[in-house]
């Protein structure tokens, strides 16, 4: 199996198997209009015919741009901007897949993309992914701060049990910031998925609780952003 990093320990955990008795009342689904404000990043609902062409730009057009695309599930860039939006519009029309646009508040440009995905109101779970931002803000705020207003918005507000993460084995630039974000490994899912190109893909898994989020998760990442009370304020606003 294809490493993500030598430092990055693939092993399968062991986990204790926990029986509890759980309320079975489906959680509401995300509001796909909604608008997440935080400190830095604002995430708005994302919108083909105002944002495509700005997306497309920041991801497109030299080598060092479309490098993002290498690990995401298409595996490569778009041929053309009319290519880009169609695989938006396919991927908005599936059920259970809300997408935001990343904007930066102190540029107020638009930075990437993320999405709730394999949402299951039923069981209180669902994925972050088909996450992305233009390489200018790579080990910056945007990734840290974006995954924090979704968390919050869905632990704290909707009351959802589990966050799921995932990413190709050869990813570890993905595979280090889900840990760094709080998430557990679980495992690998060998022989996961069939790529573009015919390559046979595995897949990591990660998982973070609503319990560990209440515990420490939520306060280490407001920590790292310097949240302070009136930052909490405002996100709270913004989801009333």
């Amino acid at each position: 199996m294809a490493q993500p990093s030598s430092t990055f320990n693939t092993s399968t955990p062991s986990f204790p198997i926990i029986n509890e008795i759980v309320d079975p009342t489906p959680r509401p689904m995300p509001n796909k209009n909604i608008t997440l404000e935080g400190k830095y990043i604002r995430l708005k609902p994302f919108n083909l015919k105002e944002d495509i062409e700005e997306l497309y730009e920041i991801s497109h057009g030299t080598e060092e741009k479309e490098s993002i695309w290498r690990y995401l599930f298409t595996g490569k860039s778009f041929p053309s901007l009319d290519a880009f939006s169609n695989y938006f519009e396919e991927r908005e029309k599936k059920q259970g897949l809300i997408f935001f646009t990343v904007i930066d508040k102190q540029s107020n440009r638009k930075i990437g993309s993320v999405s709730y995905l394999n949402i299951v109101p039923n069981f209180g779970c669902l994925e972050l992914g088909s996450i992305w931002y233009c390489v200018e803000f790579h080990r910056t705020y945007a990734n840290t701060e974006s995954c924090f207003l979704l968390m919050y918005y869905v632990f704290n507000k909707l009351n959802y049990r589990r966050v799921e993460w995932k990413c190709n084995a050869k990813n570890e630039r993905s595979a280090n910031a889900a840990k760094k974000l709080g998430f557990t490994f679980e495992g690998t899912f060998r022989k996961h998925m069939i790529l573009w190109n015919g390559e046979s893909r595995d897949s990591l898994y990660f998982s973070l609780l609503d319990d560990e989020w209440k515990e420490d998760r939520m306060d280490k990442l407001m920590k790292r952003l310097d949240y302070t009370q009136e930052d909490i304020d405002r996100l709270e606003k913004s989801l009333e």
